[in-house]
């Protein structure tokens, strides 16, 4: 039956009353898996009005049951364990005991109590508390009239082992199974009867014979069941019904085993169907098939039971022959109902199975944030979806810590996070020399993002001043492929005391699955210097309308520039960039282009798309075209290596590598924005000329 909300002991009585025999199902049935998994429990009794209920210690396993989903277990062995079914058994003629027994052992009271009546010499399945060689023995009294069965070194200590007692009236016999294998026949000089002289009980009596242990699938027939059916069923589930069929469990599609993988758009559905009533399903009967998935219509299909017919408690495979698409990432619910015409249990007739298609947090939707705020302070338990790396190092302060406020080391760790009053992710230094402390993000699906980008702030501050540093990297894993590019940002390390914002470009990795790893480290030698990251960003970089930096050609850097989405001049994305100084402070000028050639530096005021020249470049600064020249006006030559006409002019041309060079103080000027600046290269190409990127220049 399927696995509803709740766990449900099922349990059908038998009444040997004349007028009532016809109305009764062949089969009393206790078992305690009739749920989906929680560990609470409806002990109605359906069509009986009589119900279950669990007493002093009783309750559910569900780490180890003998079938299913839970079985009973004793927890103590004083106070008594044991479920009244509050039921009476009264079977005279054909009858069958079957039950599982998980004995733990250690009983200090004798012949503990697997099944009783509550009376001293009516119905007991027992125990002897005298081990044999080298398993103990188990005693059957069926009723008052000495009929009892006493099957030697039969129950291994913790050890499901089932057991079945079959009584033929016809010659006088109990026939006793172990594990569907014949163990015994014993006869009597009379027929025995099944008899409870009150409620009967599984688990242990009150006080004198205590139980320490497990039962599951108790089962007691009005017939005598044959020892073919016995060894067929005895490790199978059977319902309390004539005709019932289960369906599931659903065993495909199931979820990748490699991160950020998909599944396909053409999967299969399998799943099994069972017989779980006592009569078997004739050949040629049909079964429906009805698969919905993610609450779409239903796809109908069907099965036509083969020769031979399904038996009680045997199974069919089925795949749909419909393929279903499952491509898209995220969490997909498959839905299954069978139906059999005169079924008489619809409640185990729909098998459910939800699969994650990317893995268990995946992103797609942009921008995406993280900032660790609802984690645990001082925990290395990660958000929903990221993973510490387990490969990388081990022991103390291995992995990132969650924290908030200041950590023990406050000569290197931050204030707090970026913002003040939330989480931020930190990897401690002291006492450790670990050369890989990483964290790895969730699945992000890039390929909604033109130029996909990160952002984050940026913690490192190291008390020794720089000479023991850890730098930190931030590396990509392109999935589901695993291959690895490392080091797409750093390595970094000591930026002082403070949080500063850091940018990565990821347009490299767009229309890709990756991961982001966050490598720091902790052996820079004298176990000061901490590593933070805070309020992460993946999103869509906004590219710029200038010039961007021509690798090899014409490249220029002032102070460590950054385009609009905070990148610096190697992204080599398009400008116009902007750096910042302060009075007294450094200028340090940086110049790329072919080597040994002359180029022309000028200012002027900031504007983007000030002229186009086809492919030598753009110019981003200035203002109006000049019809007569085709030059912007309000340009100024700063410095011209083409036509030197003082010692200054000199220092505009590149050496040997293609590099050139100037660092100035700057002087104390007025604050603010104090101009745009692009330089002209000289280039043995059939171009001839080169034009940077423009970088603006403001004073603080």
């Amino acid at each position: 039956m399927t696995r509803v909300s709740c766990l449900v002991i099922s349990l059908l009585v038998l009444c040997l009353t004349a007028d009532l025999a016809a109305q009764l199902p062949d089969v009393m049935y206790l078992r305690f898996n009739e749920g989906t998994g929680t560990t609470t429990a409806d002990f109605a009794v359906p069509g009986i009005g009589t119900s279950c209920s669990f007493q002093s210690t009783a309750g559910f396993d569900t780490s180890n049951p003998a079938l299913g989903f839970a079985c009973f277990k004793a927890a103590t062995l004083n106070p008594f364990s044991q479920v009244n079914t509050n039921a009476t058994v009264a079977l005279s003629g054909d009858w069958t005991l079957e039950f599982h027994c998980y004995f733990a052992g250690g009983t200090t009271l004798p012949n503990p109590s697997i099944l009783h009546d509550g009376t001293s010499n009516g119905l007991k399945a027992i125990v002897l508390s005298t081990p044999g060689a080298p398993n103990f023995a188990v005693t059957l009294r069926s009723d008052t009239g000495g009929h009892q069965v006493n099957l030697a070194n039969v129950l291994p200590v913790n050890t499901w082992t089932q057991f079945a007692f079959v009584h033929t009236a016809a010659n006088n016999t109990i026939t006793s199974y172990v594990n569907g294998v014949l163990k015994q026949t014993d006869v009597f000089s009379s027929p025995a009867t099944l008899t409870s002289s009150g409620p009967l009980y599984v688990g242990g009596e009150p006080v004198t014979s205590t139980f320490n242990g497990m039962i599951d699938e108790l089962r007691i027939w009005n017939t005598a069941r044959s020892g073919s059916q016995i060894a067929a069923n005895y490790n199978q589930e059977i319902a309390g019904y004539t005709d019932n069929i289960q369906a599931g469990p659903i065993t495909a599609p199931v979820n990748p085993s490699a991160p950020c993988t998909l599944l396909g758009s053409a999967e299969t559905v399998t799943l099994s169907v069972t017989n779980t009533g006592s009569n078997t399903v004739a050949a040629g009967t049909t079964i429906t098939m009805d698969l919905v998935i993610d609450g779409a219509p239903p796809l109908n299909e069907f099965i036509v039971v083969p020769a031979g017919g399904l038996v009680a408690g045997a199974s069919l495979g089925y795949t749909f022959a419909a393929l279903v698409d499952l491509s898209i990432p995220g969490s997909h619910q498959i839905d299954v109902t069978v139906g059999l015409v005169g079924d008489q249990n619809p409640a185990d007739d729909v098998a459910s199975l939800t699969v994650l298609s990317g893995g268990t947090a995946w992103i797609a939707s942009y921008p995406w944030t993280e900032n660790f705020d609802g984690l645990i302070s001082g925990t290395t338990t990660p958000p929903v979806g990221w993973t510490q790396e387990t490969s990388d190092s081990s022991g103390a302060n291995s992995d990132w810590i969650f924290l908030m406020g200041q950590a023990a080391t406050t000569t290197t760790s931050p204030l707090g996070d970026h913002t003040g009053g939330g989480l931020y992710a930190y990897v401690e230094d002291s006492a450790t020399s670990l050369a890989n402390v990483s964290l790895r993000s969730p699945c992000l699906d890039l390929g909604t993002l033109t130029m996909p980008g990160l952002s984050f702030w940026f913690h490192n501050q190291d008390a020794s001043g720089g000479i023991n540093t850890n730098p930190m990297s931030v590396d990509v894993i392109v999935q589901p492929a695993g291959v690895v590019t490392s080091d797409v940002f750093g390595p970094e390390g000591d930026i002082g005391n403070g949080w500063m914002p850091r940018t990565v470009d990821l347009s490299a990795f767009a229309g890709q699955f990756i991961q982001i790893v966050f490598r720091g480290r902790s052996d820079g030698g004298a176990g000061n210097c901490d590593t933070a990251i805070d309020d992460l960003v993946v999103f869509d970089l906004v590219p710029g309308n200038g010039q961007a930096p021509q690798a090899g050609l014409a490249v220029f850097d002032l102070n460590a520039a950054t385009e609009a989405n905070g990148l610096p001049v190697s992204s080599f994305l398009p400008g116009p960039y902007a750096t910042t100084a302060t009075a007294g402070g450094p200028l340090d000028f940086d110049f790329v282009g072919e080597p040994n050639r002359p180029f022309l530096f000028i200012i002027g005021p900031l504007n983007p798309v000030a002229a186009t020249y086809g492919v030598v470049g753009q110019l981003d600064i200035g203002g109006p075209v000049d019809p007569m020249t085709g030059v912007p006006v309000s340009l100024q030559v700063l410095g011209d290596g083409f036509n030197p006409v003082d010692f200054f002019d000199l220092f505009f041309f590149t050496g040997a590598t293609g590099s050139a060079n100037l660092d100035f103080q700057l002087p104390a000027l007025p604050t603010g924005l104090l101009g745009a600046f692009q330089a002209l290269f000289s280039t043995g190409n059939g171009n001839f000329f080169a034009i940077s990127n423009a970088i603006a220049l403001t004073i603080n």
